[in-house]
């Protein structure tokens, strides 16, 4: 259920000055599941740096509803706290009811030819729902059978359980779970603009605009994991996960959605518009901006199968340590358009006549516009499980070696646009030195 007010009004302070105010009150409750198969996770603490931690501080996997956790459930956990008791309530996400949005906008015109305007508004977003969706799947178990290699097959439907087996006892695998207090993502939005009239027809725009972000909503592993080197964890450089986690019944980790990221954008524009009596029309319009953050989207930009590195922190004790360039941070943009009246037909200097000759010939525009914009930022994977972040270990990032990462312009091409020499893999037990999307494409 969700539901939304708002009142707002405008005040004509003179005749050169409008101001108006409001005030947005909006509630998003989280997803209800009436069947109760959602789970989710109470945490006891914050994720340590240590392995093996008291089991009173393990995480607690709680069912919607009050029972038996496994009512109804062909499979037992191994090793994992459960509950039913009602302790997350029937959402199994906490209800954010302080989202207040006041708005402000001022409108100053001193003369016909200038105008003056700022404003400043807090905007909430409702994320993404696939990850909530997820608590659905932790209530369910995988199994599998090796068929006998080299001959007729020995697994079927008919013989791959075994009623008189089940429930089965699983270990717990990759499960899901959303922070209960994770709140609401939201932007505090602030803009100055000064619109100047040249001419008649020409209009000069100056702007700036900036955002910050709060309780942008990432994902981590809510499991933790240790590299190689760290206290506590056994030498050598192939560790199990278990023998480097604080929770060791989950290996495979939990893929838990947090709402503590931030964000920030601070972009200056300018524009000029042109309306040419003759039917032209131009719009040049150029930008310069930055856009900062510590996780650009829920799993980000990747596509399934394929790795892009902002899916998950480097390191999940360390979200600071992800501070770099948005995925979509395009620094500079130029857009330049014209749309020109094509002086043929009625009341035109050409074919000035009605009819059905105006009909085929009269009214027709012709468009064009040209964008022109810098590079997009890219995630310098490593490519191998080197430290061993567990739910995505090949996305650690690569070393900087201090040489420039960027090949001569008059050496780049399509098929090598970096400098090899600027990187390094890295070792065994380490995290990448370079920064998130420290890497810039070509324009």
């Amino acid at each position: 259920n969700s539901a939304a007010a708002y009142l707002d009004d405008t005040y004509r302070v003179t005749s050169k000055l409008t101001v108006t105010l409001g005030m947005r009150w909006e509630v998003v409750q989280p997803w209800k599941d009436d069947l109760q198969h959602a789970v989710n996770y109470q945490f006891q603490t914050g994720l340590p740096a240590a392995v093996h931690v008291d089991p009173s501080l393990h995480p607690v996997l709680v069912r919607t509803g009050k029972g038996d956790f496994y009512d109804g459930v062909p499979f037992r956990y191994t090793g994992v706290q459960t509950a039913r008791d009602g302790r997350l309530g029937d959402r199994l996400v906490n209800t954010d009811w302080n989202l207040f949005a006041p708005r402000i906008g001022i409108a100053y015109s001193p003369s016909s030819r200038w105008s003056f305007r700022t404003g400043f508004g807090i905007f909430y977003s409702q994320e993404s729902a696939n990850s909530k969706f997820d608590l659905n799947r932790g209530l369910s178990g995988r199994a599998s059978q090796v068929p006998t290699v080299g001959g007729a097959p020995t697994v079927t439907y008919e013989n791959f359980f075994n009623a008189a087996s089940l429930p089965i006892v699983l270990p717990a695998g990759l499960t899901w779970g959303v922070s209960p207090d994770i709140g609401t993502p939201y932007s505090m939005i602030y803009l100055f603009n000064i619109q100047r009239q040249l001419s008649e027809g020409s209009t000069l725009e100056v702007g700036y605009d900036g955002a910050a972000h709060r309780h942008l909503q990432n994902q981590n592993n809510g499991a933790g994991l240790l590299p190689y080197n760290s206290p506590g964890v056994p030498p050598g450089t192939n560790v199990a996960p278990d023998r480097r986690a604080p929770y060791p019944e989950f290996p495979a980790g939990i893929e838990l959605t947090e709402g503590g990221g931030r964000g920030s954008y601070n972009g200056l524009s300018v524009k000029l518009n042109q309306r040419f009596k003759w039917g032209l029309t131009t719009l040049i319009s150029y930008t310069w901006s930055k856009a900062l953050d510590d996780g650009s989207a829920i799993r980000g930009n990747a596509v399934i199968g394929v790795a892009n590195g902002d899916m998950y922190p480097e390191n999940p004790l360390c979200r600071r340590c992800e501070k770099g360039q948005s995925a979509f941070n395009t620094p500079a943009r130029l857009v330049a358009s014209m749309l020109y009246d094509l002086p043929v037909g009625k009341g035109k200097p050409l074919l000035n006549r009605g009819g059905f000759l105006n009909q085929v010939v009269g009214g027709w525009q012709t468009s064009a516009i040209v964008t022109a914009q810098s590079g997009r930022p890219l995630y310098p994977i490593a490519g191998w499980d080197a430290a061993g972040q567990i739910i995505q270990g090949n996305w650690d990032r690569l070393n900087a070696t201090g040489l420039d990462p960027y090949l001569p312009s008059d050496k780049q091409s399509a098929n090598q646009w970096f400098n090899l020499a600027g990187f390094s893999n890295v070792k065994a037990g380490e995290y990448g030195n370079m920064g998130r999307y420290s890497l810039t494409g070509p324009g």
